[in-house]
């Protein structure tokens, strides 16, 4: 049987390898340093990390916190692995907090031997070149899901096929074996019809299964002091066996001609081929599930740790990030990764939560997710976009992205206090969590608006840092004891209109709101009229009076 297997995969694995591996170094060298854009089948990526991360959520960035931070653009920027592997296990990674300094400056220093070490950089991507295809995003349902347990009576199986073949020989001598070889095509169909469709997902699986182990002995060959590699030298034996075991068993026809295919086709239907090797393998896979996760993990961070390197080379500045258990953040130079030409900011806080007044668009909502998702880069991939950086190692929540649901029949009002709430319940258990607020309950009144967030916001404030942004420069007044005031501003000079994008400390004064309405060419009355309100409001300080 294995003969026949043997044949059938020869002619898919003609040396072409000399060719193949050149057209492979020339576009890893092109790719090395650029951004990838391609189709990314997030529900693929995704598989891994749902699979890891479903019994316990506790250590991983949050849904509603990466859809915040916009990461999946961030992921899509950063992911330049050359396998379906490496950009699972990088996805996952940039979910995942990770609290051990000693581990994220050991991935710091690796990613910095890669950038400068390109013969073992290339070496280890035109190995894992070979788990690029979309199926190889199913490997870890074999290896963290597991496996359907075998029939209870699976020997029938391999009696059956070793049956029909023994009879289709047996035809040359008497044809009376014909009909028995008919009678048995018959019952092998039925039980191909009721059994053969169930696991023929799990078959392709395997066959690329097979694929992770024989990029993990290949890798265990290469020479270099990368922590991966020796791990998959220590598992080289029994990925070898475990290869040897089940790997001339599983066939991926997508790989084979057409008339491999179709021979290959007649194996299954007739001789039962393919529910044989499912039998034989899930043995081997569901009893090794710890060892698989190792060389998936080791092969997988390999990619990824390269793929992070790729793109530290195109930052402008990037640092390993300092953190802290007092809650300070001391940052210079920090910019967000998914602007052309961002500005960068010097931030400067200990143990303060802070309120940012500004109007819109000058920088107030890009600048709390740049310090969120920087937090969160820091404790996954252990870089910071910024020239220096001593960050809190805090779990980063975040309630900006808010609109209605029609379909769940919420308002944006009632969304946001439900995500408020779950800060409060957090906040009040440990203090180890940062909160981004965007426009605090903008949803609603005024004078309801301002009662409710000077009182939330001051519960935050006790166990956890808060960073929250509003137009509501009231603000500022009502909650100067419990935070740091900083502000955004525009320019309106000689009727030109400019941000300058630089957060600037203290509280706002500027009134260039009813400037706006001028230079657009409000008429005169509204305009004055808006002024000697404003004034008045300000004078008499109403709603702050209101509310002390």
């Amino acid at each position: 049987m294995s003969t026949i297997f043997s044949m059938i995969k020869s002619i898919r694995y003609l040396d072409f390898s000399s060719l193949k591996r050149e057209k492979d170094v020339t576009s890893i060298r092109k790719n090395w340093g650029r951004e990838v854009r391609k189709d990314r089948k997030f529900n693929l990526i995704s598989i891994y990390h749902k699979l890891i991360s479903e019994d316990d959520d506790a250590g991983f960035v949050d849904e509603n916190t990466w859809n915040d931070l916009n990461m999946d653009s961030v992921f899509s920027m950063i992911d330049r692995n050359v396998s379906a592997v490496g950009s699972q296990y990088l996805y996952s990674l940039l979910h995942r907090y990770e609290d051990d300094s000693q581990v994220l400056s050991a991935r710091f220093k690796q990613c910095q031997y890669f950038i400068k070490n390109s013969a073992i950089r290339e070496e280890i991507l035109i190995n894992v070149h070979k788990l690029r295809h979309d199926n190889a995003y199913y490997i870890p349902n074999l290896i963290f899901k597991g496996l359907p347990e075998r029939p209870r009576y699976y020997f029938f199986f391999y009696l059956l096929s070793f049956t029909m073949l023994l009879s289709l020989i047996l035809i040359y001598f008497n044809t009376i074996f014909l009909f028995i070889a008919l009678a048995l095509a018959l019952i092998n169909l039925l039980i191909n019809e009721l059994y053969g469709r169930k696991i023929t997902g799990f078959l392709v699986d395997i066959s690329y299964l097979n694929s992770l182990l024989r990029v993990g002995i290949k890798l265990s060959e290469l020479d270099g002091q990368v922590e991966q590699i020796e791990e998959l030298q220590k598992l080289k034996n029994f990925a070898t066996t475990m290869n040897k075991k089940i790997g001339w068993l599983i066939i991926d026809k997508s790989r084979l001609n057409e008339l491999s295919a179709a021979f290959v086709d007649y194996l299954n239907y007739f001789c039962l081929f393919n529910i044989v090797s499912f039998v034989h393998s899930i043995q081997y896979i569901s009893s090794n599930h710890d060892k698989l996760e190792k060389i998936y993990c080791a092969i997988g961070s390999l990619d990824a740790t390269i793929s992070i390197a790729s793109y530290m080379t195109t930052l402008p500045q990037y640092c390993l990030p300092e953190f802290n258990r007092e809650k300070i953040i001391d940052v210079d130079k920090i910019y967000h990764p998914l602007l052309n030409n961002p500005i960068s900011n010097d931030f400067h806080i200990r143990d303060k939560s802070v309120l940012i007044t500004g109007s819109n668009m000058a920088g107030k909502t890009t600048f709390i997710k740049t310090i969120g998702l920087n937090i969160i880069l820091g404790q996954t991939i252990s870089i910071c976009l910024a020239q220096r950086a001593v960050l809190p190692g805090l779990i980063v929540k975040s309630s900006i992205k808010r609109a209605d649901d029609i379909n769940e029949n919420k308002s944006y009002y009632f969304k946001e206090i439900e995500s408020v709430l779950q800060f409060i319940k957090l906040g009040s258990g440990q203090d180890d969590y940062l909160f981004l607020i965007d426009e605090i309950f903008r949803g609603t009144n005024t004078i309801e608006r301002i009662a409710a967030a000077t009182s939330v916001l001051r519960y935050l404030s006790k166990n956890s840092i808060t960073f929250v942004t509003t137009h509501d420069v009231e603000l500022q007044h009502l909650l100067a004891e419990d935070y740091d005031m900083h502000h955004f501003a525009e320019q309106v000079d000689s009727g030109i209109h400019s941000f300058d994008y630089l957060i600037k400390a203290g509280p706002t004064s500027s009134r260039n709101a009813i400037k706006l309405l001028q230079l657009k060419g409000y008429p005169h009355t509204i305009i004055e009229e808006a002024n000697d309100l404003a004034e008045q409001f300000s004078v008499n300080k109403t709603i702050g009076h209101m509310l002390t």
